[in-house]
């Protein structure tokens, strides 16, 4: 549950080194999971230099220039549940006020607690 996306890590180090981080996270953020096409060149009109900025833009025109590539899905939602669960549980609510609050099944709410909780008896949670 709260190992790393290999598949996310390695599309966006791809992303980041040819523009920076901030530019790749801003992609990640607007073309989220989609097929993204990149013309050999970036004028400062086109969507991509307004979503990552013109120098960026053209990095990406010269690294990808004429390909279709994948932007990876950064939502991270399992990641950003299992958050909201910790916090809950650090402040004592029981699983079924979890499952309320969160909109999830008292069922999945425990998943999520067990889970956390191995994290943490195994040392990966503080």
């Amino acid at each position: 549950m709260f190992e790393p996306d290999l598949r996310f890590q390695k599309q966006f180090e791809a992303l980041a080194e040819a523009t920076s981080p901030t530019a790749a996270l801003n992609l990640c953020a607007f073309f989220e999971g989609r097929s993204l096409y990149i013309p050999a060149s970036i004028g400062d009109e086109h969507l991509i230099a307004a979503v990552v900025g013109k120098e960026a833009a053209q990095a990406l025109a010269y690294e990808f220039g004429g390909q279709t590539i994948a932007i990876p899905d950064a939502t991270a939602k399992h990641l950003r549940l299992a958050g909201k669960v910790w916090y809950l549980l650090e402040k004592g609510c029981p699983s079924v006020a979890i499952a309320r609050v969160l909109n999830i099944s008292p069922r999945r709410a425990g998943q999520i607690k067990r889970a956390l909780q191995d994290a943490i008896s195994r040392k990966f949670i503080k």
